[in-house]
């Protein structure tokens, strides 16, 4: 592993980081739309770093979450047909939600920001599977939330277990505030 902060695997040498911004975009488009190729498949931000630092052969010890908006923000520029998806619909964090940038992506192409950016993401990856050669359902496939959102927009967790109601506390009868454990209303004291 090299010294530096970016480097070139095969000869060790120090690479510029804007330059490793053009790389890792010139290897993410090819990479994303393979993963398009696949009926409800996506990837999470870890996946997608480590999978363009290898296609790249360019390594970064900068942390993934420093340059890979970059990344995913140069995809989306690169799109010059409106009506093109967005391949970074395929890109979610670690708990299977949508990241904030992508909303603003959207919203850049669209013209306004998405009210519900997982919907938004999962017509987007429905049109992506269709472009790209997915084996689509004899329907022609649904848009489809990550299982983890489609688990919390369902109200079960992701075991299948339904989520239990929180506890009702009591309100303060003069001011209606939820009263804290102690019962005592700090508002009116």
């Amino acid at each position: 592993m090299s010294d530096r902060g970016t480097w070139l695997v095969a000869d060790d040498s120090e690479v510029s980081y804007d330059d490793a911004v053009v790389a890792w975009t010139a290897v993410a488009v090819p990479h994303l739309e393979e993963v398009a190729g696949t009926y409800g498949a996506f990837v999470t931000y870890a996946e997608f770093g480590e999978a363009v630092q290898e296609a790249a052969g360019i390594r970064t010890k900068v942390l993934l979450h420093q340059w890979v908006g970059k990344v995913l923000a140069a995809v989306t520029a690169e799109a010059t047909d409106p009506d093109e998806p967005l391949l970074t619909a395929l890109v979610v964090r670690k708990d299977q939600a949508i990241g904030a940038g992508y909303a603003k992506a959207a919203g850049r192409r669209d013209g306004e920001v998405p009210d519900d950016p997982e919907m938004h993401a999962a017509k987007e990856r429905l049109k992506l599977y269709g472009r790209y050669g997915a084996t689509l359902p004899s329907n022609g496939g649904e848009p489809r939330f990550t299982p983890r959102i489609a688990a919390v927009r369902s109200g079960r967790l992701a075991s299948g277990a339904p989520r239990p109601d929180p506890p009702k506390r009591p309100a303060c009868p003069t001011c209606f505030i939820t009263l804290p454990a102690s019962g005592l209303c700090h508002n009116c004291e």
